[in-house]
């Protein structure tokens, strides 16, 4: 079997602060000193795995967040833009909270995500072409050795996408620096006989 560890990024003041940061690269989006400094103690716990490799979220956040768990090992880190974040659109850069008390028909109460046509209002990336982008990645790794031990840094929506799309029934919100390994069946990722367990560093 193949297994992959979705690994959500490092904290940013934004998360901190609530604000919905999508694809946005701002000052605010970048690992704060909490962010770095829990991201290079996870560092120590992933060192007892053995990773054969790294794909990364184009994003500054992201590509932060592995080189710092990574660049001490021998796991070969490259980026695939399929992993970005959801472009919210307009919703880049405000508040969560407010967006879900003026909008709460575009959101998840368990998730605390983006839901149905959202983007009529916030001009964002529609969920279709995210749930695309998502299944034509994790179609890519279909030609994967068996046995192999792949670390994703990416984001939580996209987490959340690549869960859903593995048929993963108990979905919540992710958090940050959150690991969620899942354990691929041979003949077809999307399926639903795959194993999920999470943990938190």
């Amino acid at each position: 079997m193949t297994t992959l560890y979705l690994i959500r990024h490092g904290e940013t003041d934004a998360n901190k602060q609530l604000i919905l940061q999508g694809n946005a690269e701002t000052s605010l989006t970048e690992l704060n000193d909490y962010g770095r400094k829990l991201t290079t103690s996870a560092a120590a716990e992933f060192s007892t795995l053995s990773f054969d490799w790294c794909l990364v979220s184009p994003l500054k956040r992201a590509q932060e967040t592995a080189h710092l768990l990574f660049d001490h090992s021998d796991c070969p880190i490259k980026v695939d833009n399929r992993l970005t974040e959801i472009n919210y659109g307009i919703w880049n850069g405000q508040s969560i909270l407010e967006l879900m008390k003026r909008y709460p028909q575009y959101w998840r109460k368990k998730t605390g995500d983006v839901c149905g046509h959202y983007e009529q209002v916030s001009n964002g990336e529609p969920i279709n072409d995210v749930d695309q982008r998502v299944a034509a990645f994790l179609n890519s790794l279909q030609g994967v050795s068996d046995n192999q031990c792949i670390a994703i840094v990416t984001h939580g929506y996209i987490i959340q996408t690549i869960l859903r799309a593995l048929q993963y029934p108990n979905i919540q919100t992710i958090k940050n620096l959150q690991a969620i390994e899942v354990q691929l069946n041979s003949q077809f990722l999307l399926n639903s006989k795959n194993t999920v367990t999470t943990s938190e560093f």
